[in-house]
């Protein structure tokens, strides 16, 4: 799934962008009482430490590269892992067409425990909360009226704001442009100017700035 994905990303930067562009799927926040869709994939620093740890899925979709959805919890101020469902093909399609479906693989991950303290994760955990304000076709790029914004260190949460669409977009433009410091960014900026699909200096930015919106945003700088 991880070949896959880099594969993915990688024509993503030679082809079209409306051809493999597509909005993200996010994992599951259980927070104060109410269960969100983040903007954020906390579970990636522990793959990429572990890998072979993710059991193999069988099927792709557009709307969820990394093949996994994650549910979390925060507790005492401690950010915890309570599953990670993977996405699989079904056997016998439901009546309506459903030819694939989230199982748990909590289990065979972890096994014997129910929850996981994800010490491992350090970032921003970026929780949309209000209403979608722009949609925006590419991973996490669409904006939302609210956010909750958590600062987590060595799974610990540090800093907890509250934020406007001006406000997150403010942040992110910030975020961003400390981003575009990085070997990561100058690298992925180099393949999209040297691709079969030539584009602006403006466009190239443009579609790196939405395609690595959920990375640089969780990114600690500072």
């Amino acid at each position: 799934m991880r070949k896959v994905f880099l594969s993915v990303a990688v024509l993503l930067l030679v082809l079209p962008s409306s051809l493999f562009a597509t909005a993200q799927q996010g994992d599951e926040l259980m927070l104060d009482g109410k269960t969100y869709t983040i903007s954020t994939e906390p579970l990636e620093g522990y793959l990429q430490k572990n890998p072979g740890k993710l059991p193999e899925s069988n099927v792709t979709s557009t709307a969820l590269w990394r093949g996994y959805v994650a549910t979390w919890a925060i507790r005492d101020n401690r950010l915890m892992l309570r599953d990670v469902k993977l996405l699989q093909s079904v056997a016998n399609p439901s009546p309506k067409g459903r030819s694939t479906e989230l199982r748990s693989v909590m289990p065979s991950m972890f096994p014997g425990q129910e929850q996981v303290f994800a010490d491992w994760f350090s970032g921003y955990l970026v929780v949309p909360t209000g209403k979608m304000m722009h949609y925006t076709h590419m991973g996490y790029a669409s904006i939302y009226s609210n956010y909750v914004l958590l600062k987590i260190e060595n799974g610990i949460v540090t800093k907890k704001e509250q934020l406007d669409s001006k406000a997150f977009v403010k942040f992110r433009e910030k975020q961003f442009e400390l981003f575009k410091e990085s070997d990561e960014y100058k690298k992925a900026l180099n393949e999209a100017e040297t691709g079969e699909t030539k584009m602006s200096a403006k466009e190239n930015e443009e579609f790196l700035r939405q395609y690595y919106s959920g990375k640089y945003t969780s990114m600690i700088f500072e």
